[in-house]
């Protein structure tokens, strides 16, 4: 699975790695996660260090002219389509 088909299913959040169907934080490991943000996604299913690192740098180099960091580039996005396309487009 790659991460833009992890939100596409799952669903988007903001302003934490994951919630729970009422909203509150979570791991993003846990059961109850029930949407994730750009970066959360990534470490949901790149759980390993290599894979994880290579597919943040692929985002963070296409999100750093717009927002400097991907948590400021997710959080700024006020719907999940553009996070999902550009995880898409970037085939991660």
């Amino acid at each position: 699975m790659k991460a833009w088909e992890l939100l596409d299913q799952k669903g988007w959040c903001r302003g934490t790695y994951a919630v729970d169907a009422g909203g509150n934080s979570v791991s993003v490991g846990a059961e109850t996660a029930t949407a994730f943000c750009a970066n959360g996604a990534l470490l949901k299913v790149y759980p390993g260090y290599d894979d994880y690192f290579s597919a943040y740098d692929k985002l963070l180099k296409r999100v750093r002219p717009i927002a400097g960091t991907v948590p400021k580039w997710n959080d700024s996005q006020t719907s999940a389509e553009p996070v999902i396309a550009l995880l898409k487009e970037l085939d991660i």
